[in-house]
């Protein structure tokens, strides 16, 4: 491939190619749309990609990638299309990603911050946050655990983004705080103030540079003895932290779903949960198996997690509520996008998994490819007749000389499923080069 100097564009998604990605694709000068997602690449994405200065389109979303976003990526002025989630990559997403020419991008799936927006990293000792850390979450509650004599001074660690960012620390009513001994490392926070029986006291961080203002607010209470409160609840493995404004759990599963694993997980290591479930027909409550797996019925399954303090004085009752429910249809995987003049025909797997009835027909979408990333009402749906749930269509009325995007979702007795990954087309007509005279 990097023998076709004067390649345009390709496409070889929903193959199975594995590997790194080839180093020699930058050997491709004129190269404008580049797709590579639905692969099994692994490894790093190749900082030389940021040497095809006239792409305009980078797919390589749902394969093995790891590592960080590279910052050159941030260097290709006429990008407008760039897709990466699906991967498994780590750190932040450029800044200059984020202030470039990028009309659509699917950063928002990736669960990574920005690299130049809030905090890198937040700690406090000996207190934890509820829930953990995540650079994209501002909010957490701060539990000083028991202990006599009782914790009067915590310590918070913090570090930002962008190197030269100013951190802040301010009250509830964004006035700065003194720090109780500027000799130690970290901030230190004194809390002689701050009793069992008082209300939460709010501390809030603010990260301040000469371009962006991110605040991060923690709700600061101490854990009184005994305390029988739940920290989390984590339902067939996925922790799910209990809302510090109520006691009340719920969750939805796919109609499908037999049973959950429920584990229940106190906030004092000391004190003891259980699980009762309504089972009896006198309405009574017993536990269910030592193993924690709940069978659930038809619609909503009411369960209590019942948390005792280590003395047995005080006790705590929640409400787990789990609904068994039609799931809607996954995202349809698009595998092939021909371009003839103002059509294209478009092929695509059903999903792998539906989660709920079976898919009885299909939308199909599509746009000016430079515009992907604008509102759902800027598109346009291709015709089609209703309860069609054959996996083509051929898509007509497009501009000859535009590329465009298009996305297909599935359709069931649950509703409308996901949208699929964009496939990219290139124009049927490519515009005529400038002359050496123009």
């Amino acid at each position: 491939l990097a023998d076709l100097p004067d390649l345009l564009e390709l496409d070889l998604a929903g193959n199975r190619y594995a590997g790194p990605v080839p180093v020699d694709l930058a050997r491709l000068p004129k190269i404008r749309v580049l797709g590579l997602d639905r692969n099994r690449f692994a490894g790093a994405i190749p900082e030389v990609l940021a040497d095809l200065d006239g792409l305009v389109a980078l797919g390589l979303s749902a394969n093995r990638l790891t590592g960080r976003i590279p910052e050159r990526l941030s260097q290709l002025d006429r990008l407008e299309v760039l897709r990466l989630a699906g991967n498994r990559l780590t750190g932040c997403v450029p800044a200059g990603l984020r202030n470039n020419t990028l009309r659509f991008h699917d950063f928002a799936e990736l669960d990574l911050p920005y690299c130049d927006i809030g905090l890198a990293m937040l700690e406090t000792t000996p207190a934890e946050l509820n829930p953990g850390f995540d650079p994209a979450r501002t909010r957490y509650r701060l539990i000083v655990p028991h202990a006599d004599p009782p914790i009067d001074r915590i310590t918070v660690n913090a570090a930002a983004f962008e190197p030269g960012s100013r951190l802040l620390f301010l009250d509830s009513g964004f006035e700065p705080l003194e720090d109780a001994d500027p000799n130690l490392d970290g901030f230190q926070l004194d809390l002689s103030d701050l009793r069992a029986d008082s209300p939460p006291r709010i501390l809030r961080v603010r990260v301040r540079s000469r371009t962006f203002l991110q605040t991060y607010s923690l709700w600061l209470e101490r854990a009184r003895p005994g305390d029988p409160d739940l920290h989390s609840v984590a339902l067939s493995g996925a922790i799910s932290s209990i809302p510090a404004e109520g006691n009340v759990f719920r969750r939805q599963v796919a109609t499908e779903t037999a049973s959950v694993l429920i584990e229940l997980i106190p906030s004092n290591p000391a004190a003891s949960a259980r699980l009762l479930t309504r089972v009896a027909p006198d309405g009574s409550w017993q536990s269910p198996p030592e193993s924690g797996d709940v069978a659930l019925r038809p619609g909503p399954n009411i369960l209590i997690a019942r948390s005792t303090s280590a003395d047995g004085s005080r006790q705590r009752d929640y409400v787990l509520v789990i609904v068994r429910a039609p799931g809607r249809p996954g995202p349809p995987a698009i595998t092939a996008a021909a371009r003839s003049g103002d059509s294209v025909l478009l092929r695509w797997d059903p999903p792998t998994n539906p989660g709920g009835p079976a898919v009885d027909g299909y939308h199909v979408r599509f746009i000016w490819a430079g515009a992907a990333g604008l509102a759902d009402f800027y598109w346009t749906f291709a015709g089609r007749e209703r309860g069609d749930a054959a996996p083509l269509q051929l898509v007509t009325g497009l501009e000859p000389e535009l590329a465009y995007a298009l996305q297909v979702r599935a359709v069931s007795g649950a509703g409308e499923g996901e949208w699929s990954d964009a496939a990219l087309v290139g124009p049927a007509i490519l515009p005529e080069a400038p002359s050496a005279d123009a």
